[in-house]
This record gives C-alpha cells, sequence and structure tokens, in this order.
C-alpha cells in the first residue's frame, strides 16, 4: 500500500466570481532512490485533476521546486481566476521560477531581464511615476 504524503504547506485559493474554495497543497519530499527524489502535490480543482501528483528531481530541493512549477502549471490551465487572501485578483501568489533545463546561460539571461525590469520598475515608483 502506498504510503499517504506528509503535506508541508496549504493554501486556500478562491475562485473569482463566486468564491469557490480551491486547496492547493506541497508535500514532503521522499527518496525514491540514492539519486532520484519526489515531491507530491496536489491541486483540488475537482475530480480527476484533484489526485496527488508527484514532481521529480535529483535531490529534495529540486523535487520542491519542480512540484512547485507543477502547481503554477495545473493553476494556469485551469484556466480560473484563482486569489490568495491577501493578493490581488487573478493572483495565486506562486512565482514563476526561471526554468533551469535550458542550461545555466538561458537561466542567467532570463534573470537578468527580470532583475532589469524589476530595477526599472522601482526606479519609477521612486520617482511616483508609477504605482
Amino acid at each position: 500500500m502506498a504510503k499517504r504524503p506528509t503535506w508541508i504547506a496549504t493554501r486556500a485559493l478562491y475562485e473569482e466570481p463566486g468564491g469557490a474554495e480551491i486547496r492547493v497543497r506541497l508535500g514532503r519530499p521522499e527518496p525514491v532512490s540514492e539519486d532520484e527524489w519526489r515531491c507530491p502535490y496536489r491541486v483540488e480543482l475537482g475530480p480527476p485533476a484533484a489526485r496527488t501528483r508527484y514532481a521529480h528531481g535529483v535531490d529534495a530541493f529540486q523535487a520542491l521546486l519542480m512540484a512547485l512549477m507543477g502547481i503554477r502549471a495545473a493553476l494556469a490551465e485551469s484556466e480560473r481566476r484563482l486569489s490568495w487572501q491577501g493578493g490581488e485578483p487573478g493572483d495565486a501568489g506562486i512565482p514563476l521560477l526561471v526554468p533551469q533545463y535550458f542550461g545555466l546561460e538561458f537561466s542567467r539571461r532570463m534573470e537578468q531581464l527580470i532583475t532589469t525590469e524589476v530595477e526599472r520598475f522601482a526606479a519609477e515608483v521612486a520617482r511616483g511615476t508609477r504605482r
């Protein structure tokens, strides 16, 4: 019999309009073999989508990051307008992670683009030209 996941984080999301609650769960990574880990996650959008899925990685950390990417992808695929408590309407509060699987050069280029845009936005806010 398969072991039940140990959930380490849960987030309630609310669908707009109407306010239906959707739960997202992130589990504790667990070893599969010496060089493979898996991390359970669950996006409770209703059957059959509410099943537990597993993201894999070479270590616990990578499996955890891949699970977060899996959650984000499942929410985007649902095309529902979901918000978390304290977030803006339509923001599920799960940020996009820069993909590592296209290599270091690509990742660094994407990180630099993001950093440049954040700095530009912050400067506009400081000047009072943006809110």
